[in-house]
């Protein structure tokens, strides 16, 4: 007998080991098969039954709401006829489910019956003894045997959920799907869709009017556009019928809980959850329902909502203004904890689509509302630009919009001072000037408005560095000087302090004005010691600074002693900026000593990268490598790439591309002398010293000499330009030290810088293609114009151009002519200094 067995389109996928197991379970009692909504479990269960041959009745509880709904439904599925006068339903059930004998009977829907529907199901059992009974639930009963169904794995090639998602596609579509060419695009939409079968089902049918990338676009609104509309009242025709089958069974706090869970991006924890989810009730006990119920599943700690499920809930949170709140106020928290030290870099990693969502919010919020967050928000936004991988223009853009819906108001509350500051300090970072000072100079003015004193004096000191970035010291200093008198007379001896350590100092530094510096924070300090230790850490920092950029090791061990031990006295930070310090600590000394500083720099970023935080010690090892000359260069600047390649946008690509070129650049092609910061300034300054290696290595000291020139017009990274500074003056004094090649003017012969003499007499071709390159040493020649200085007046087709080209620079390198650079863009070049010397015969040796 086998009545009501759904039968399916589609070919069954994958489950072969779920199905052995419910196979084995097929004995008289009852086997439960658990999953979340969507996941299979009718499926499974009518699929393996007929695979198998075994007989089976199907009873549909989906209608039943009550104990008398499941006995309608079990004599509607068994086709019985009109019971006798006076005889009650549960008698009825009792009796045909006993004639009939079956031996599977499959209960279907089991999760939204009352409690005490385990009465009946254990009188049907006593009714029919020898049957299986096989039941289907989103909730585990507390009976029998439970056969727990999980969606599809999407990890590596997902190739159940993608097999599953060819074949379900629609025999007609207006955008024919290939499963070779579109795989990667099939992975990235079962991926999405976390591998739930109805999901992929309903997003394989979609492209019978949809492409791939538009469905996967679509997916950020997965209710909308996973539906069938051709089963349009079936209940697992859409997510959203699905959903709302488990939805409407919750118990209010779980169903409250659930939605305000909505607000998180990410997987959330216990402690998470605490400072989010507000409800009537023991939070755990609601939890534990959704876990239970296969709305929200665990993994290594955390809770993970369906995506589905988030978005459906989220639709039905009431009142989220507070929860809003709630979770801005925790992922503050969040950022706050990195801060001190308490949290590493990967945790604050995983926090930045928490960061985005909230911004988001409040980007899309009226004007009032941004009004009323924005000093709050402020500290929101400093991290969002951290965590959006140093994406500076992103920032500014943000802080834009938050602006925008005051623009052209009197924005005159004082609470909103911070976002316009934020937004000026992201233009100034960004060299945008003008933008900058007019801000800083409404900041100064609104400060002066409510009577800010130290709103007065930040501004000034802003606009201090505007004008010393547009090289106007005099206004810099004069700007510098009132800003710290206007702190003096509020009596803000904090305040005084980072002013005394601020853009003066700096801009002395910066130029080697080293006694000034050192006159400067000696009162800084005295002062300092009277405001607290927080005072007192940031004169410390810039003493030790100071004496790295001296190259003074010893004074710069004894105020990183100082650091140490007032970090101890400083709960909670001890541990990360100690770190912080050594790293600049180890980072200047490889600036000033080069490779001799090399192998203890490379000792220090093994060391703690066990416990990284940022990616620094990556970035020093990558930098020692290749400024020692070591073999395993290109293997740091690999671990380096590999490192950030989870944090990388454009700019940060940059860095790193600008550490790959400084080491192809610079190793093997001069003598290493010093070496460049990367994570002080700009990654645009990493490109120049770059460049600078470049020009250095192929001894244009002419173009070296301009790019230090370009950079002395304004401060970027101190270490940028001390770098810069020592290369060009070393290499200057060094001009043409044993590193130069002569070639004769003829190409009869060249000279490497042992003095040994190699000849070519006797090759013409190799001779005129060495005084070509020698005339044109740093311009570099392309295919055409070598081919043209080899073969005069040949002709030949393009591949065989290339060709002979390629095998006359291979004989020349093996003859010894080993600075020649093939193929780096530009076309072949001699990098290291050439003269053209006289024709003269000498000894070729």
């Amino acid at each position: 007998m086998t009545r009501g067995v759904p039968h399916y389109q589609t070919r069954f996928v994958g489950r072969r080991a779920e199905a052995e197991r419910l196979v084995a379970s097929l004995r008289p009692g009852f086997v439960t098969v658990v999953g979340t909504g969507g996941v299979g479990k009718t499926r499974l269960v009518a699929d393996t039954l007929r695979t198998r041959g075994r007989e089976a009745l199907f009873v549909d509880l989906t209608t039943a709401r009550d104990l008398d709904g499941m006995h309608l439904a079990l004599l509607r599925d068994l086709g019985a006829g009109p019971g006798r006068p006076g005889e009650t339903l549960a008698g009825r059930s009792a009796a045909e489910l006993r004639a009939a004998g079956p031996e599977v009977a499959v209960l279907d829907n089991l999760e939204h019956l009352p409690a005490d529907s385990a009465e009946v199901l254990a009188a049907w059992q006593h009714a029919a003894p020898t049957t299986a009974f096989v039941c289907t639930s989103r909730v585990a009963p507390p009976f029998g045997e439970t056969l727990a169904l999980h969606p599809f794995p999407v990890d590596d090639d997902a190739t159940e959920a993608v097999q599953l998602f060819l074949r379900a596609l629609p025999l007609l579509g207006t955008v024919p799907v290939d499963p070779d060419r579109d795989r990667h695009r099939i992975r990235a939409v079962v991926r999405r869709l976390e591998g739930l079968p109805l999901a992929i089902e309903l997003a394989a049918a979609r492209t019978a009017v949809l492409p791939l990338d538009e469905i996967e676009r679509r997916l950020a609104a997965p209710l909308a556009l996973l539906r069938d509309v051709a089963r349009a009242e079936d209940r697992t025709s859409t997510l959203v019928r699905s959903v709302a089958w488990s939805w409407e069974t919750l118990p209010t706090g779980a169903a409250t809980a659930l939605a305000q869970a909505s607000v998180f991006a990410t997987p959330f924890d216990w402690d998470a959850a605490r400072a989010v989810l507000s409800v009537e009730g023991e939070l755990a006990d609601h939890l534990q329902i959704l876990v239970a119920r296969h709305l929200v599943r665990t993994q290594e700690g955390r809770f993970v909502p369906y995506e589905a499920v988030r978005a459906y809930a989220a639709e039905h949170l009431v009142e989220p203004g507070p929860v809003h709140d709630r979770h801005a106020a925790w992922v503050n928290g969040v950022a706050r904890r990195y801060r001190r030290g308490e949290l590493g870099w990967d945790a604050l990693l995983a926090l930045a689509p928490e960061v985005d969502r909230v911004i988001d919010r409040a980007v899309a919020d009226d004007a009032t509302s941004v009004r009323r967050r924005a000093g709050r928000l402020v500290e929101m936004n400093a991290h969002a630009f951290f965590l959006s991988r140093w994406n500076v223009e992103a920032h500014l853009d943000l802080t834009r919009k938050l602006t925008e819906p005051v623009e052209g108001e009197d924005a005159d509350e004082i609470t909103f001072l911070p976002t316009w500051n934020s937004r000026s300090e992201r233009a100034l970072s960004l060299r945008h000037l003008d933008e900058a000072e007019a801000g800083f100079e409404r900041v100064l003015a609104l400060s002066r408005v409510h009577q800010n004193r130290r709103g007065v004096a930040m501004a000034l000191n802003q606009l201090a560095s505007v004008a010393c970035l547009r090289g106007d010291h005099t206004t810099s200093a004069g700007l510098a000087s009132e800003a710290l008198g206007v702190a003096r007379e509020a009596g803000d001896p904090a305040l005084s302090v980072e002013l005394m350590c601020g853009v003066g100092t700096f801009h002395a530094l910066y130029e080697g004005r080293f006694d000034e510096v050192e006159a400067s924070l000696a009162p800084a300090l005295e002062l300092a010691r009277t405001v607290g230790p927080e005072a007192v850490e940031t004169v410390l920092r810039r003493r030790h600074g100071l004496e790295c950029h001296r190259g003074r090791w010893d004074e710069a061990t004894r105020w990183l002693g100082e650091l140490t031990a007032l970090y101890a006295e400083m709960p909670g930070v001890a541990a990360f900026r100690t770190y912080e310090v050594q790293f600049h600590a180890v980072l200047s000394r490889l600036c000033t000593e080069g490779a001799p500083a090399a192998p203890s720099a490379r000792a220090w970023a093994k060391a703690q990268w066990a416990d990284d935080r940022n990616g620094e010690p990556f970035l020093v090892d990558a930098w020692a490598a290749t400024l020692s000359g070591d073999a395993d260069a290109d293997e740091a600047v690999a671990a380096l790439r590999a490192r950030t390649s989870r944090v990388t946008d454009a700019r940060q690509a940059t860095l790193v591309d600008a550490v790959a070129g400084a080491a192809s650049a610079w190793r093997g092609r001069c003598r290493p002398r010093s070496g460049p910061p990367a994570t002080d300034g700009a990654a645009a300054a990493v490109v120049r010293v770059s460049l600078l290696f470049d020009e250095l290595a192929r001894g244009d000291l002419t173009a070296a000499e301009a790019l230090r020139r370009a950079e002395a017009e304004g401060p970027v990274s101190l270490w940028a330009f001390a770098l810069r500074r020592g290369l060009v003056d070393r290499a200057a004094a060094e001009a043409h030290e044993a590193s130069t090649w002569h070639v004769a003017s003829d190409g009869a012969w060249f000279r490497d810088p042992a003095g040994d003499t190699h000849g070519l007499g006797g090759r013409p071709t190799l001779a005129r293609l060495a005084v070509a390159l020698a005339a044109d040493r740093g311009r570099g020649l392309v295919v055409d114009e070598m081919f043209a200085a080899g073969w005069p007046g040949e002709r030949a087709t393009p591949a065989a151009r290339s060709n002979r080209v390629r095998v006359a620079v291979t004989t020349l390198r093996r003859l010894g002519l080993a600075p020649l650079q093939w193929e780096r863009g530009r076309g072949w070049y001699l990098d290291a200094p050439v003269r053209l010397a006289s024709s003269d015969p000498v000894d070729a040796g």
